[in-house]
């Protein structure tokens, strides 16, 4: 499409929301405009397989038919491989197969023509393999760099084949009867799948390319009716997990009934033994799914529930005693959408309205989040992985079907791409690219075509070259190349002359100049330093605009609100070619900062670089409920709108109550500071009484189901306190030694206990994140937040220097006794603490008196401990901190 098209079309639907979204349109394919007027032109890619940096796929864009395409991800990248048919006819290519580098794929002709190609990406290396007449090609497979495929005919013939790419090395391996599918997997550099040779039964087989090295593994399901009908299940449950291959196989009985049996081998005789027997009839079983060394799958009853099909989740290590339903009988739900992501197996019971997740164990087998409130479920379809993270598309009711994306967590499960903010997405097909996700969908706006999202990296410090290629300063500070960018793409630039005020002229010499456009950059929740570089290079400049001040005034609107009106560089930088930062702090609520340039008074606004600089991050709870005790030890306040805390000596139990909180954590980042800010106020009085914060190890609690019964106790000491009087408003606990340590075992979830350890029998009440409004937050400083633009005109030392704030152990690793050289931050009594990574901790000395900037001797010699990380924590009147340490004995 050309790209002058493209920017009218992103401009007429509107560039700031797809850019301010974390996914956008790669190329509109199919603008032929040859459909009726009832219909979009839409090219309908289809088949995503990466080969190497790019993925093939098919498409259609109206002129050359269905032929194979390629794209990186771009725009440009995004091109047509080769026509194969030419005109509008199409050669329909699919089952696209990476073999080392090269692209195998079949398009089938007319007259059952089956043909077999390669390509190294190009026209000029696209080449036919070789013709196949009256046969179907199935399962490509890449074994050790040669392709393997089976031809099968209508008859229930199929051929085992392998090629090298030439038409001469693409020859036939071995001919099975009654064999009428071909669904194979590797295992250790040789080929198994499923076959009946005439002889045998249909069972495992394994190939190493030749005649005489495709044989039966093992005849296990004996006393079988040669029946290719009889095995049909088998085909598509195959699966390696470690270092065997499982299938299940239904085997004949002469009394009562057949079985089926599962099967584990690795690859030998000996080897090759049945697991377990399912003794019944009317059964079947979905595909088999490996997730690290276990396999699971669905047993379904046709015979459960009179005429209602029974389902149940299995799970299998390859023992007897580690085979097991982990899930009980669900009656039509329809299992669907099996996957594999960061160890969990995930699936989609259709008419539950929900995801559900397992870690192989019955505990651990549960859904994840109800999504949907409507009557027929959530249609959990398309799904792809990327990560940890598991992409999937379902029904909302607010939303209608868009992208969604979890964790495997409820706080994790969220909207990941509204595609269509005006209704529903028409899904085709998700794959990966690299750590970018594929889509292929209709958002009612183009037809079907190619889409793409990539979850934006929400960085400390943001810096771009506004209209420029990616610069690098003279103290080493990198700019990015223009991105983010939305409006006319419209440049304006000077060649020479020296740009004063700085030693980076490069940077000020190009810029975006255009009567409005903006920039949404991804960014955490917090508070940021926007610093704006500027420089006027038109008006003033000896041979270029005449004038000087006034004759250029824009406005700067962030986060809706406007920050400078009718700007004026030249007035600002005291002429022509200076450069000249403006820093203006924003609070960013929604991941997202908008920046917006508008013109003024006189001409265009005009931007030479922008740097974002973040000062805090803002994290919201993502579950939350309080518990009480007594009577209402088993009762749930999961989904109330406030969190209760109260304490009193003796008396009635079921007036005592504490509250759990959890935040998601950063793990990209050093933490500088960490305070939970929580509102609310004391309910019962309006004197003082000291909310306490304690850190708790086990995050593993649902807020809908947490009582008293079953909440994790505290791990910590209190952590830090506030006092609370009966004035509404956010109170604040320092929880930064907590948060630090959690950080530095690579924790990424927090909780936290709330309680009132003096009994002062006063009931203090909290927002919760049900509330509406000011629900609790942890406000986050990176560890290094200073002046970018004093720094980056100063041309100071990187970033990464360190600070002075902090304490050091010598020697780190330790063996019996170290040295602590405190940091300026401590004064008064000091107290050290040693936690291991379950959370126990050793108190190393009782507090005494030591001076910021002196060393304290510690001696741990008499304790007894594992080698490891450990965190010491530094406890003074005036601060607490936390350092990583490593002992060695």
């Amino acid at each position: 499409m050309n790209r002058i098209v493209l920017y009218l079309v992103l401009i007429l639907i509107s560039t700031q929301l797809l850019l301010a979204q974390e996914g956008t349109l790669v190329k509109d394919i199919n603008v032929s405009g040859q459909v009726t007027n009832n219909a979009k032109p839409q090219s309908v890619p289809l088949g995503f397989t990466q080969v190497n940096d790019v993925a093939y796929f098919s498409a259609d864009d109206g002129i050359h038919g269905r032929e194979l395409w390629k794209t990186d991800g771009s725009t440009a990248g995004s091109v047509l491989v080769s026509d194969l048919q030419n005109g509008a006819s199409s050669s329909n290519p699919e089952q696209i197969t990476d073999v080392n580098g090269t692209a195998f794929f079949v398009t089938v002709g007319p007259s059952q023509l089956y043909s077999l190609w390669k390509t190294g990406g190009t026209a000029a290396t696209t080449i036919k393999v070789r013709d196949f007449r009256n046969y179907g090609i199935k399962g490509l497979i890449n074994v050790n760099g040669t392709l393997f495929f089976g031809l099968y005919s209508y008859s229930g013939n199929m051929q085992l084949w392998k090629s090298d790419g030439s038409s001469a090395g693409t020859q036939l391996v071995k001919t099975f009867p009654q064999t009428s599918n071909f669904s194979p997997v590797t295992l250790n550099g040789q080929l198994y799948f499923i076959a009946y040779d005439g002889i045998n039964s249909l069972d495992l087989w394994k190939s190493d390319g030749t005649a005489q090295g495709t044989v039966l593994v093992k005849d296990v399901a004996v006393s079988r009716n040669n029946s290719v009908y009889e095995g049909n299940i088998l085909y598509e449950t195959i699966a390696v997990a470690g270092n065997f291959v499982y299938y299940i196989v239904s085997q004949k009985a002469t009394e009562p009934r057949d079985s089926y049996i599962l099967v584990k081998s690795d690859g030998t005789t000996n080897g090759t033994a049945v697991i377990k027997q399912f003794s019944t009839e009317h059964v079947y079983f979905s595909r088999l799914t490996a997730v690290n060394d276990l396999v699971f799958f669905i047993e379904v009853d046709t015979n459960a529930f009179d005429d209602n099909l029974g389902e149940v989740v299995w799970r299998t290590d390859g023992t007897d005693k580690g085979t097991f339903p982990v899930t009980k009988v669900h009656t039509d739900t329809y299992t669907h959408n099996f996957t594999a992501a960061n160890g969990l197996f995930y699936f989609a019971p259709h008419l539950e309205k929900q995801l559900w997740k397992s870690d192989g164990t019955v505990e651990g087998t549960r859904a994840i989040e109800n999504i949907s409130s409507l009557e027929y479920g959530a249609s959990i379809e398309h799904m792809a992985t990327i990560g940890k993270t598991l992409y999937f598309t379902t029904l909302d009711q607010a939303k209608g079907v868009e992208l969604w994306k979890t964790n495997g967590t409820a706080e994790t499960t969220s909207l990941a791409y509204d595609m269509n903010p005006n209704g529903s997405t028409q899904f085709y097909e998700l794959a990966t690219l690299n750590n970018t996700l594929l889509i292929s969908a209709d958002n009612g706006m183009y037809g079907t075509e190619l889409f793409k999202y990539q979850r934006s990296t929400t960085a400390n410090t943001v810096r771009i070259n506004a209209g420029g290629q990616a610069f690098t300063s003279a103290a080493q500070t990198l700019f990015n190349a223009d991105q983010y960018y939305a409006g006319i793409d419209r440049t304006s630039s000077v060649a020479s002359g020296d740009i004063l005020n700085t030693t980076n002229d490069e940077l000020y010499r190009t810029g975006r100049c255009s009567p409005s456009f903006s920039y949404n950059i991804p960014v955490p929740n917090g508070k940021v330093n926007v610093i704006l570089h500027f420089a006027e290079i038109w008006y003033g400049v000896p041979g270029k605009g005449a004038g000087g001040a006034g004759k250029r005034q824009f406005n700067v609107t962030m986060e809706n609100s406007r920050k400078l009106t009718n700007f004026d560089i030249f007035a600002a930088a005291g002429g022509a070619m200076r450069a000249y930062q403006k820093t203006i702090p924003v609070t960013v609520t929604d991941g997202m900062l908008n920046i917006d340039f508008t013109s003024g008074a006189a001409d265009l606004p005009r931007i030479s670089a922008i740097e974002v600089i973040t000062t805090s991050q803002t994290y919201k709870v993502v579950a939350d409920s309080y518990v009480r005790e007594g009577g209402f030890s088993a009762a749930n306040y999961g989904d109330l709108p406030e969190l209760d805390i109260k304490n009193v000596a003796g008396g009635d139990a079921s007036t005592k109550r504490s509250a759990y909180i959890r935040f998601k954590l950063p793990l990209t980042f050093a933490i500088g500071s960490a305070k939970l800010q929580i509102y609310g106020h004391n309910h019962e009085s309006n004197k003082d009484t000291y909310l306490h914060a304690y850190g708790v190890d086990d995050d593993n609690w649902a807020e809908n189901e947490i009582v008293k019964n079953n909440a994790p106790v505290a791990s910590t000491p209190s952590l830090g306190y506030v006092a609370v009087n009966n004035q509404y408003k956010y109170y604040e606990i320092d929880v930064t030694s907590y948060v630090k340590a959690q950080q530095e075992f690579g924790n990424d979830l927090l909780t936290l206990l709330l309680a009132d350890p003096n009994s002062r029998n006063n009931r203090l009440v909290f927002n919760s994140k049900e509330n509406s409004v000011n629900a609790p937050q942890l406000v986050i400083q990176p560890a290094s937040v200073s002046n970018s633009a004093a720094r980056f005109n100063q041309e100071e030392i990187a970033e990464n220097a360190q600070s002075e704030q902090e304490s050091v152990i010598f020697p780190n690793p330790v063996k019996d006794q170290f040295t602590v050289s405190l940091s300026m931050q401590h004064a008064g009594s000091i107290s050290f603490e040693m936690i291991n990574p379950a959370g126990k901790s050793y108190s190393l000395r009782k507090a005494e008196n030591t001076g910021a900037r002196k060393k304290a001797e510690v001696d741990i010699s008499g304790l007894t401990l594992s080698t490891g990380i450990y965190m010491l924590k530094i406890q003074s009147d005036t601060a607490t901190e936390v350092i990583k340490m490593l002992v060695t004995r």
